[in-house]
């Protein structure tokens, strides 16, 4: 199990350049691992909040390993998240019951909760490396994650955003080249979250899991910054 993995996320610690929006180089200011923790550096002057600029409430995150006893509730957010966006029809049965199955996500790959300063869960995302059983996309040299859910009464406080940050700080203290994902067509949402902190499309690994689901691949290199 890898050590647990913290993200501050706070209005003051963030950075985009303002000069090229879409710049992987802007995670270099953004995000450094000291102890296992990837913290969000405070923002230079001059550089601007994407979270600002689209008029977002901001608060506190804290993004950890969940806890045994939040296994259960970090699915119920999954399967709530994905549900909310009609991403699933039913709460029970299906895909759904893979959504809600936190214990097996955390024995074979990491699970992750973002949480606010009073402790309850925001948010949820499992990391997983290649050849592991979550794994889909991912090849040596990356790591993968999926099932990015935040609550639907938390969304609009970068709890999305600082889950992916989260994904990325980890991806650099494991010595990966590439953080990947994909992601159902229909999720724009999260296609412009993925974006606009930098991800860049990877057709070449879009895939149909089942007859008449597609999904299109993301992928985000950590050597160009």
């Amino acid at each position: 199990m890898w050590a647990p993995v913290f993200a501050v996320r706070d209005p003051r610690f963030t950075c985009r350049n303002p000069h090229n929006e879409t710049s992987q180089g802007a995670w270099a200011a953004d995000v450094r691992i000291t102890h296992g923790c990837a913290l969000i550096e405070p923002r230079p002057q001059g550089c601007l909040d994407p979270t600002e600029r689209e008029g977002k409430q901001m608060a506190d995150v804290v993004v950890r390993t969940a806890r045994e006893d939040e296994w259960d509730a970090a699915g119920a957010i999954t399967v709530a998240a994905y549900h909310a966006d009609q991403y699933i029809e039913s709460r029970t049965g299906g895909y759904a019951d893979e959504l809600a199955d936190t214990r097996a996500r955390a024995r074979d790959a990491e699970l992750l909760v973002a949480v606010d300063t009073e402790d309850n869960l925001l948010g949820t995302v499992t990391i997983a490396l290649p050849g592991t059983p979550y794994a889909e996309v991912s090849r040596p040299g990356e790591l993968e994650f999926r099932m990015l859910a935040v609550h639907p009464d938390a969304r609009g406080r970068g709890v999305g955003e600082a889950l992916v940050r989260a994904v990325v700080a980890r991806a650099r203290e494991v010595g990966a080249e590439r953080v990947v994902m994909s992601s159902g067509e229909h999720m724009t949402g999260a296609h412009r979250l993925y974006q606009r902190l930098g991800f860049q499309r990877f057709p070449e690994r879009d895939w149909n899991p089942v007859p008449g689901v597609h999904l299109i691949a993301y992928g985000f290199s950590l050597e160009l910054t």
